[in-house]
């Protein structure tokens, strides 16, 4: 939970998936969302989805996608 001063406002789940496999390469699957609560969208409204992938041994990113309010702002190899 994030708390704007003493106040809930907002939540955010990161989870770890299983495995896959993503151009012959094994790798770690990692999505975060991230949401205001009510209350607090009327001031600032936050709707993001974070999608990742890195190496079996952690070390190189492989796949990154970033979603916010339903539009795709970014995705890097």
């Amino acid at each position: 939970m994030v708390r704007w001063a003493f106040i809930p406002s907002a939540e955010g789940v990161l989870e770890i998936l299983p495995m896959e496999t993503i151009d012959g390469r094994k790798c770690y699957h990692f999505t975060m969302t991230s949401r205001t609560y009510e209350f607090v969208d009327a001031f600032y409204k936050v709707r993001d989805f974070i999608e990742g992938f890195a190496d079996e041994s952690m070390t190189h990113s492989i796949l990154y996608k970033k979603t916010q309010d339903g539009k795709e702002s970014g995705e890097s190899p």
